[in-house]
């Protein structure tokens, strides 16, 4: 197994699926100790994930405002790549956030 150093994970729906989504947070830090941990969501779930011990940074993606059209989506795209993630859990698949995690240049996608 690749010791990934950087992880995105994706959830970026409504907030009973953030709350679901939880555990899955803690089996990748009991799997992956020393890598940080990134979740993106959205403005909704924000409050849901800060402070969570398991999770170094929290980003948020506003699709309906922030970043509404495709070039913003794009720029945050570009954003994310300067992270340099090595993995992607994408939680919520949808075409805008697949393509996102593609441009951010993450190679290893689940």
């Amino acid at each position: 197994m690749n010791q990934y150093k950087r992880i995105l994970i994706i959830r970026t729906d409504r907030i009973g699926d953030v709350v679901l989504s939880t555990p899955v947070v803690k089996v990748l830090r009991d799997n992956f100790p020393h890598a940080h941990i990134t979740i993106m969501v959205s403005p909704f779930t924000r409050e849901l994930v800060q402070g969570n011990p398991y999770i170094n940074e929290v980003i948020v993606y506003d699709k309906d405002n922030k970043h509404k059209g495709i070039l913003s989506s794009i720029k945050f795209a570009l954003d994310l790549r300067r992270k340099k993630f090595d993995l992607a859990i994408i939680l919520h698949s949808t075409n805008r956030v697949n393509i996102i995690a593609y441009l951010a240049g993450i190679k290893n996608r689940v």
